[in-house]
């Protein structure tokens, strides 16, 4: 099964062994962007893909919502796993654009990395959970 439910389905089983399957479900110039990436074709995502699962162990994509209107597709999810031998989860969204033959030709994620990542590092999560404490006091 290939486009939306095809790669939602996917991204549900995602893993280090299976990652080579993307290439069956994006064109070949897709546009992948996260918080930290923002690359053109499907093995520059590819490698994105690669390098998560080197960082994070026991990584899991879970899909909570799925929406889809023929022309907008948006997807709601928590991606899970252990960084740093730390319990690790972000929720967030993504934004997935396919062509006519059932293609992804965009996927843009939209998650909190200072929320999901950069506050729960030791040194730089103090800094980071401090930093955003004052910017609430201020607004």
């Amino acid at each position: 099964m290939k486009g939306f439910d095809g790669y939602c389905d996917y991204l549900e089983r995602l893993t280090a062994d299976n990652v080579d399957e993307l290439r069956s479900f994006c064109a070949a110039d897709i546009h992948f962007k996260d918080p930290f990436n923002d690359v053109t074709g499907v093995e520059r995502m590819r490698a994105v893909f690669v390098d998560m699962f080197e960082h994070v162990r026991g990584l899991e994509f879970r899909i909570h919502h799925r929406m889809n209107d023929g022309v907008a597709c948006v997807i709601v999810w928590t991606l899970s796993g252990h960084i740093m031998n730390r319990d690790w989860s972000v929720d967030g969204a993504s934004k997935l654009r396919f062509d006519a033959g059932g293609k992804l030709v965009e996927h843009i994620d939209h998650w909190d990395a200072a929320a999901g990542l950069y506050e729960k590092m030791p040194v730089v999560g103090w800094f980071a959970r401090r930093l955003r404490k004052r910017l609430e006091v201020a607004s």
